[in-house]
């Protein structure tokens, strides 16, 4: 805020003109009311309210990035798929199943997409060795999908890495109605 400075055209013998002090009183009555209104926004019940959206909004943050695995207990590189997730940020919930086929039906997991293991995360059915990168993406889009897969398990996908090699691979999306589409493609 700007200080009035005394105006050399209307100085009184105490240093200070009339208009001069009602320039001062409207700028200390204008930082008050600033105050006052800072006051009421801040008040007690309103930070409240802040703390609570942003915990809700941390809360479904948390929420969003909870993966539920399934797999069979002989697989590792689904551990090693369920450590990549782990190592970018997501809370895994990692289930050993018997039957992994009667999951992926129950599931609506194209046969054709199919892998080693299968996780849902935030109602999104996710196949395969499917990179972190590609989730993220698939949490922010939010598409009218019923999830993604990587088919099979190519070298170099998460769980999959390999020191002799890598290959490119896709990230398939896929409707209810056995639609499916490129959702990204990962480059060796």
């Amino acid at each position: 805020m700007d200080v009035p400075q005394p105006d050399p055209d209307h100085s009184t013998s105490g240093g200070t003109s009339r208009s001069h002090r009602r320039g001062w009183l409207l700028a200390t009555i204008l930082a008050g009311l600033s105050v006052v209104g800072i006051g009421y926004w801040l008040s007690p019940s309103t930070v409240r309210s802040s703390v609570a959206l942003s915990t809700a909004s941390t809360d479904a943050l948390a929420t969003s990035r909870q993966v539920t695995a399934y797999r069979t207990a002989s697989c590792g590189c689904c551990k090693g798929w369920l450590d990549h997730l782990r190592a970018n940020g997501f809370s895994v919930k990692d289930h050993v199943v018997a039957d992994l086929e009667a999951v992926k039906s129950s599931l609506n997991v194209p046969g054709d997409l199919a892998s080693c293991h299968t996780a849902k995360v935030a109602g999104f059915v996710i196949e395969g060795h499917v990179p972190a990168e590609a989730i993220d993406q698939l949490l922010r889009q939010r598409p009218a999908v019923v999830g993604i897969a990587v088919p099979g398990m190519p070298l170099g996908s998460p769980g999959m890495e390999s020191s002799l090699r890598s290959e490119s691979y896709t990230v398939y999306s896929f409707g209810r109605d056995g639609s499916r589409r490129t959702f990204l493609q990962i480059e060796a």
